[in-house]
């Protein structure tokens, strides 16, 4: 797994807590960002190292939310690490739609 400065981890598709993709290290010295809250009680990628003290949820920089609104910064410096883990959600499938069909013709 990525564990270079200046890497990013996009960590996708996983969603129960029998799932992952992914060790421990990729997590160590990264800033990690989460789609929604939820990932944090699902997300087998963020339970497992969680429950071996790797992170705590406090170490969990922000939700993809923020980062769109501008509200946190991705990278907090130009060698830093950043992962970001997603399980997806309704509001994110919403979005995804409303994207493709204002996209098409039939719009």
């Amino acid at each position: 797994m990525p564990r270079s400065p200046r890497s990013h981890l996009d960590l996708i598709g996983r969603f129960t807590p029998q799932m992952r993709e992914a060790d421990d290290a990729c997590f160590a010295g990264a800033r990690l960002f989460v789609d929604t809250q939820e990932a944090l009680q699902k997300s087998g990628e963020l339970l497992g190292p969680m429950s071996r003290g790797v992170f705590a949820t406090e170490d969990v920089v922000g939700e993809l939310a923020d980062l769109a609104a501008g509200r946190i910064q991705g990278r907090a410096d130009s060698d830093g690490r950043t992962v970001f883990k997603a399980v997806g959600t309704a509001l994110e499938d919403l979005a995804a739609a409303v994207v493709v069909y204002e996209a098409s013709d039939s719009n």
